[in-house]
């Protein structure tokens, strides 16, 4: 199983996120014209700490999850599931921000986690 694999498991096997957008959790993008509000994830990042052998001994990858919508609060509270769900693999949050596209007119807001393995 991928990492990518085990963060979409984490994500849609979270009740409280899965009861705000449904199956609306995509990797890599939000296509266009989908339903809002929804949350697309992406590996950002991959790390390697490596030994003397040479080998692998540790991966840190990070991840963004972020999530869009027409309303802010309803962006707020799913932030506030994808953190929920993260916790419950034991992957805490690194970072989270927000944002508005004035084009789309959508509000954004991301969650950046280390996934370590």
């Amino acid at each position: 199983m991928s990492i990518e694999s085990d963060v979409y498991s984490a994500l849609t096997g979270h009740a409280g996120l899965v009861a705000l957008v449904a199956d609306r959790i995509y990797p890599s993008a939000i296509a266009q014209g989908s339903a809002l509000p929804a949350v697309a994830y992406a590996r950002t990042d991959t790390e390697y700490a490596t030994t003397l052998a040479p080998a692998v001994a540790l991966t840190r990858t990070r991840f963004a999850v972020q999530a869009w919508g027409p309303v802010q609060a309803d962006v707020e509270a799913i932030g506030d599931q994808i953190v929920a769900a993260m916790l419950v693999v034991s992957v805490p949050p690194e970072a989270r921000y927000a944002t508005f596209d004035d084009e789309m007119g959508l509000y954004g807001l991301t969650v950046e986690f280390d996934w370590w393995s």
